[in-house]
């Protein structure tokens, strides 16, 4: 090119979408680290790296020529120490994922091009951008059809809420099983009669498991979800914490109940219908106080406020409000073979079930200080 003006300099940059920096924030305060790889040169990519939040320090950027310079082992030994990886190949992006999941390290590979297809299949979670290639969406395992970081992340926030309500709704429903099983087993050891009849075993799991398991699923602890460090692959549903928490809210109902039935029957020699109108309406009571301790397995009940789920304060009031109507109707009281309860003894039951809430929040509370 010869004969050439200088007639001037024109510079461009594609910025990060203003949400990205505070995804990234989120994803480091939930112990997910994000890297950027990228075809670009190193000092694009040291800049963007550094408007996103991803970088800090320079040394922590590498090229792909430096890569090629390393070994399988050196690039095994000091992948963590670097965030940004720029103008590398396909095989250098292989090679970075590859050494990642040789840490143990669940990777997620993002890309939409040709060129990304390799790594985006070996990695654990492939990510295929919506406007990409045909073979990055085939190759991936989740696309995102607006081509939005945030959107990962929201996904997994998502995600850990999917996981967190499973566990709650487990706690719910094997804490309440374990209590009434126990309840069983206390009053055939102590020769008492059976406690609740069949019919009334089904009522029970109908308005105290069914309907507040259903409100449970709609919890979102978006304060602290995103806080918590990624659980290992190999951590079973049932940890040491979640069993523990069965056992100790378990224990405490069954006890409570069977010490109300034996004195019922034994101390006030109730006949067994009408002290199984107490127990039932006791069973109905504790259990709905101790769906707020499920709510959340580390925070305070005081500090779960009913704006983020409402639905179960409504399933609280309408299953105690249904209970109410079963023991005052007749027919209703007949076909559960229950009997109406006198109001004042109706609030020393739901006095007598709050010590629940007492016992799981000192659980709690010696919980939160040891981490």
């Amino acid at each position: 090119e010869n004969n050439l003006s200088f007639a001037g300099i024109l510079g461009m940059i594609d910025p990060p979408r203003e949400s990205v920096k505070k995804s990234v924030l989120l994803c480091k305060n939930a112990g997910i680290r994000p890297i950027m790889i990228t075809g670009d040169s190193l000092n694009t990519a040291i800049a963007i790296a550094k408007d996103s939040g991803i970088l800090t320090n320079e040394e922590e950027a590498i090229t792909g020529e430096e890569l090629d310079q390393l070994s399988e082992e050196e690039l095994y030994q000091n992948i963590d120490k670097y965030c940004v990886y720029a103008r590398v190949s396909p095989m250098n992006k292989l090679a970075i994922v590859n050494a990642w999941k040789k840490h143990d390290k669940v990777v997620a590979m993002t890309g939409d091009g040709v060129n990304d297809a390799p790594a985006i299949k070996v990695a654990n979670i492939g990510v295929a951008m919506g406007s990409g290639t045909d073979v990055a969406k085939e190759t991936a395992k989740m696309i995102i059809i607006d081509d939005n970081f945030s959107s990962i992340v929201a996904g997994i926030e998502e995600g850990r809420n999917a996981y967190s309500n499973i566990r709650k709704v487990c706690i719910m429903l094997l804490s309440c099983g374990f209590a009434e099983v126990l309840f069983f087993i206390l009053s055939i050891i102590f020769n008492l009669p059976i406690p609740l009849v069949a019919i009334q075993l089904l009522w029970l799991n109908l308005v105290t498991d069914g309907l507040q398991d259903m409100a449970l699923s709609f919890e979102k602890e978006t304060d602290t979800i995103m806080k918590e460090k990624p659980r290992k692959t190999t951590e079973s549903l049932f940890e040491r914490e979640m069993i523990i928490q069965i056992l100790l809210s378990g224990l405490f109902i069954g006890v409570i109940v069977f010490a109300v039935w034996w004195f019922l029957v034994d101390a006030l020699n109730f006949e067994v219908a009408h002290a199984r109108g107490y127990v039932l309406a006791l069973m109905v009571f504790m259990q709905n106080v101790h769906v707020l301790n499920c709510r959340s397995e580390s925070k305070s009940v005081f500090h779960n406020s009913f704006k983020t789920n409402p639905f179960i304060l409504i399933v609280i009031v309408g299953t105690i409000l249904l209970q109410m109507l079963v023991m005052e109707v007749p027919v209703l009281s007949s076909f559960l073979q229950t009997y109406d309860v006198p109001p004042m003894h109706l609030l020393l039951l739901f006095a007598m079930s709050l010590p629940v809430l007492f016992v799981m929040e000192v659980y709690k509370y010696i919980k939160r200080n040891k981490k």
